[in-house]
């Protein structure tokens, strides 16, 4: 067996493996072709004899995005199995959803993580800045707007995307503890759950899905909000900042799937008025029914079941 393969004036023949596309498959055309004609960039980049290390910092900014998408990817399968799902008449079905919450969490850390990168990659290794905290980038680009135009339209991206993301990634304005940081630092998930998924059934074959729901928010259906922001941030903010020079809308970075679960505490009422719901909370040894008073809105949410 030849352990060397790096002798000089031997030809070796290299079988190329295709992988995943760095879209991981989950968002729409437009944004994924967006995704490739910024790839292709950087190739065009590099067959011109540009430096490597002058896109070395977008790519790995694209990396991690790459590895937040494949994660997100795990939330769109919890959600399919979740709608595979189905109690006989006049039943309630509940889920633990135990993978899904650690896939949650894990989708969060990613996506800080992809935009603490991107900040990096924008004020300290272009800037020259020391700043590493994604929601502190859009005073950091403002010192800088003399350099061009793309630093207002690189602002605008930032800042829709802290509006997005507040209280689930970062911190809230007040000073209250978002949803990454409370996983992080002070909650199991498992303390932070309210309810877990809850399918209801009746007797006319009318169904209604709910989401699991953590401190609040539907896990479910954040991940669907994540997957679109993100990619809207990085992909527009490395195009500005890598010579690409195009964007693309928010909408263009709609994913592929939909969520098709409500969320349960959007139609919680702090009184007793409107309609009785029960559903489950578990903890390490035992499940508790809870029965809350919802408004009636939440019956635009029931579907005719397939038989």
């Amino acid at each position: 067996m030849q352990g060397d393969f790096n002798k000089k004036g031997e030809q070796y023949e290299m079988l190329a493996i295709a992988g995943a596309p760095s879209h991981q498959n989950i968002l729409c055309k437009e944004g994924s072709e967006f995704m490739q004609g910024l790839a292709k960039h950087f190739t065009d980049f590099r067959n011109n004899g540009g430096e490597h290390s002058e896109i070395a910092k977008w790519i790995a900014s694209l990396d991690c995005l790459q590895s937040f998408l494949y994660q997100a990817n795990r939330l769109k399968n919890h959600s399919e199995k979740l709608r595979s799902q189905m109690p006989p008449p006049g039943q309630m079905m509940a889920a633990s959803g135990s993978e899904a919450l650690t896939d949650f969490e894990s989708l969060l850390y990613h996506g800080r993580a992809a935009l603490d990168r991107l900040t990096f990659a924008i004020a300290k290794q272009t800037l020259r800045t020391n700043c590493e905290k994604f929601p502190k980038l859009p005073k950091i680009l403002r010192d800088h707007k003399a350099k061009g135009d793309y630093i207002e339209q690189t602002i605008s991206v930032i800042e829709n995307g802290i509006e997005q993301v507040r209280g689930i990634l970062i911190d809230h304005e007040g000073g209250k503890t978002g949803l990454r940081s409370l996983l992080a630092h002070s909650k199991s998930t498992g303390e932070a759950t309210n309810h877990v998924f809850t399918i209801q059934r009746d007797y006319n074959n009318k169904v209604m899905y709910f989401d699991l729901d953590m401190h609040g928010k539907g896990v479910i259906n954040t991940a669907h909000t994540l997957n679109q922001i993100i990619p809207y941030v990085i992909v527009n903010a490395v195009s500005l900042f890598s010579g690409y020079g195009k964007t693309l809308d928010y909408d263009g970075f709609q994913p592929n799937w939909e969520p098709r679960c409500a969320c349960l505490t959007d139609y919680i009422t702090e009184d007793e008025s409107g309609i009785k719901f029960t559903t489950i909370r578990t903890d390490y040894h035992s499940v508790k029914f809870i029965n809350i008073n919802v408004s009636e809105s939440i019956l635009l949410n029931i579907e005719d079941v397939e038989i």
